[in-house]
């Protein structure tokens, strides 16, 4: 469980330096929810959320595309206000790809946005099993 915990704040402090090379402002916050999507889905109004990077694996995929999943339900149904990117593997999925791109947007050009693989691979969902 330590190592575990370890390994965890490892990922998310490269995430975080990442973020700090390229002056972007984050924030992190520990949720605890028995549902998880709800729980964000949730704050998303609360904290004034604009954009969020929801991390997906490929073996979750199939539920994201049916609308599944925690990236799926998030992407469902989080308010229109904010935008939502879901990232596997290092890059972007392709909103048509999804049956509801709510919250989902491409760049001025209508192009996708390619993320640095080398920060997004190192974004990984935790579930409840690991904190």
């Amino acid at each position: 469980m330590c190592l575990e915990r370890s390994k965890r704040r490892q990922l998310l402090q490269k995430f975080l330096d990442a973020c700090t090379t390229f002056q972007v402002n984050v924030e992190t916050m520990l949720i605890e929810s028995d549902d998880v999507p709800k729980a964000v889905i949730d704050l998303v109004p609360v904290l004034n959320i604009r954009r969020l990077i929801a991390g997906t694996t490929k073996s979750s995929l199939r539920k994201l595309k049916k609308g599944g999943g925690i990236a799926g339900q998030i992407l469902k149904n989080v308010p229109e206000t904010c935008e939502v990117k879901i990232i596997c593997e290092g890059k972007e999925i392709i909103p048509d790809q999804m049956p509801s791109p709510k919250g989902v947007s491409r760049d001025e050009n209508g192009d996708e946005k390619q993320i640095d693989s080398t920060v997004s691979q190192s974004c990984v969902c935790f579930s409840r099993k690991f904190m």
